[in-house]
């Protein structure tokens, strides 16, 4: 299949590329590294957002969507569609929501303490990442992110 993974790293109230990975011949999965974006635009960002303490994600959703607003109605209501669908499934889901004709799944990344601080996420075309393939995409995802969780919990320790 084709499509795309992400790393995105949360900073503040945006999350930034930190690896990409996949078909960079479709421009529209393409994350460059270093991309800044509210969170609430991606289905990574959006992970990150559910697995916030409700009233943080509240705050964090109302400034990302005063910034959203200024890129019109459409992308508003998309986003809000996008984020309606991700807190009914409890994991971020873009099915064609912002960017028409692709899919994306993505999971948060959480340190040992639980908090949230990364997420990984798949996109593609929506023919090759239905939403019938979510379960299968979705344990990939959580193998993803428990392996990176892993290793940033090592790294920590590891150091003096």
């Amino acid at each position: 299949a084709r499509g795309f993974a992400f790393l995105c790293l949360r900073s503040g109230e945006d999350f930034v590329c930190a690896a990409n990975a996949g078909d960079a011949s479709i421009k529209a999965l393409s994350h460059e590294v270093g991309l800044r974006r509210p969170l609430v635009v991606s289905a990574g960002g959006v992970a990150i957002l559910l697995a916030l303490p409700p009233e943080e994600a509240r705050a964090v959703i109302a400034e990302n969507m005063k910034r959203v607003q200024k890129s019109g109605e459409v992308r508003v209501k998309a986003v809000e569609r996008m984020l309606k669908r991700s807190e009914s499934h409890g994991y971020g889901v873009h099915l064609s929501d912002v960017v028409p004709r692709v899919n994306t799944y993505g999971v948060a990344i959480r340190d040992a303490r639980g908090a949230a601080f990364a997420s990984v996420s798949l996109a593609g075309p929506s023919e090759d990442f239905p939403q019938a393939r979510a379960p299968e995409l979705l344990g990939l995802l959580a193998e993803a992110a428990n392996g990176i969780a892993r290793e940033a919990g090592a790294l920590l320790e590891s150091q003096p």
